[in-house]
């Protein structure tokens, strides 16, 4: 998603309204939550982004949350089904992905929006959870398979007797996850596991995050953290040493999500530990 700079927002959290209380000397900022009753939609939350006018928008249980800083509004999809991935795609309109219902958002003539779901009765995808928008198309991850909306047309990748548990969008490649086969990579339209990817067999990715310049920092269910060498062939997967400490601290299995800021600090997301933030040392 955009505007990551947002951090995390877990799945199925609630929102509760408080003014926290913090001591600004340090450079806490303050910090306005929301109660489902002042958005008046479900208390689970799932995925969100900001359009170009910074309109924030939520992936709710209920539908859509349109939020200008001031007012909500609540959008219902066309089957009043959970939306679990929002992105803004290239010419502004907001792209959306349900439970086997995807596509994007477009302004009436009144200026309200509107779903336009894409409706591919004869494919089965399951939740979509990912979206990216890629040099190649528009891409909407479900869990049994990928639809790339396309210039001219689109095309569907289905995932046969697996399931993606994975996908990030990164220096210019797409990487998925796969269960039974490990990590893997989209080439010309077809899933092709990278080399030694079988070691990610059965050890669900959670994130996947730049590192140096020809490595990337890979954070699983089983190893915290493992740095991936995407040109080596033999060995490409090895312990990510510097961030070991962190990883006695955490215990493995502890990392949900994670991002890289603009200034190089590694942000995890975790299951028992909060958020935690890291530098490369």
């Amino acid at each position: 998603m955009k505007n990551k700079t947002l951090l995390f927002l877990y799945f199925a959290s609630c929102l509760f309204t408080s003014y926290a209380q913090v001591n600004n000397a340090l450079g806490i900022p303050s910090i306005i939550n929301y109660l489902p009753v002042d958005y008046t939609a479900g208390c689970q939350n799932w995925c969100i982004t900001q359009d170009r006018r910074g309109v924030m928008y939520f992936g709710n249980s209920q539908g859509l949350l349109e939020f200008d800083g001031k007012n909500w509004t609540t959008i219902k999809t066309l089957k009043n089904i959970v939306i679990h991935a929002l992105e803004v795609a290239p010419d502004g309109s907001i792209l959306y992905g349900s439970y086997d219902e995807f596509g994007y958002l477009f302004p009436d003539s009144t200026g309200n929006l509107i779903f336009h779901d894409y409706n591919l009765q004869d494919n089965h995808f399951d939740d979509i959870n990912n979206i990216f928008c890629t040099p190649f198309g528009i891409v909407y991850q479900g869990c049994y398979g990928l639809f790339i909306k396309k210039e001219k047309g689109y095309v569907v990748i289905p995932v046969k007797n697996d399931i993606i548990t994975f996908s990030v969008f990164i220096n210019d490649h797409l990487f998925v996850g796969l269960k039974n086969r490990g990590l893997c990579q989209i080439q010309d339209d077809s899933i092709i596991t990278v080399p030694c990817g079988q070691f990610f067999k059965g050890n669900n990715i959670k994130a996947i995050l730049p590192y140096h310049d020809s490595s990337l920092l890979i954070c699983s269910s089983k190893i915290n953290f493992t740095e991936y060498h995407f040109l080596s062939t033999n060995r490409p997967f090895i312990p990510a040493s510097k961030f070991s400490k962190l990883s006695a601290y955490l215990g493995d299995g502890n990392i949900r999500c994670g991002i890289k800021t603009s200034d190089n600090l590694f942000v995890f997301g975790t299951n028992r530990n909060g958020i935690v933030i890291a530098d490369s040392n």
